[in-house]
């Protein structure tokens, strides 16, 4: 599985515990991950950045929520840190 993560940090996704991907636009690949299941994501330009265990279910990004400074937000609505790596 392939990630794309566009302007998204890996050390954010490691500091939340979450793996993106959107190949396609659709989800259908990430659905497929199942919880104990390893799990390797690959970054274009960049070859792979880490390897872990799923720990949940897949679920859309809208409803991903995260803890910034003391107050559970919208991944989608908090700052992110340098992108890629």
């Amino acid at each position: 599985m392939y990630s794309k993560y566009y302007e998204r940090s890996w050390k954010d996704a490691l500091k939340d515990g979450f793996l993106s991907s959107s190949i396609d636009g659709t989800d259908k690949y990430v659905k497929n991950i199942q919880v104990g299941d390893d799990v390797y994501c690959h970054i274009a330009g960049y070859d792979f950045v880490g390897i872990g265990e799923c720990t949940a279910n897949a679920i859309p990004m809208k409803t991903f929520t995260v803890n910034d400074k003391g107050e559970q937000k919208s991944i989608m609505k908090v700052k992110w840190g340098k992108a890629f790596i």
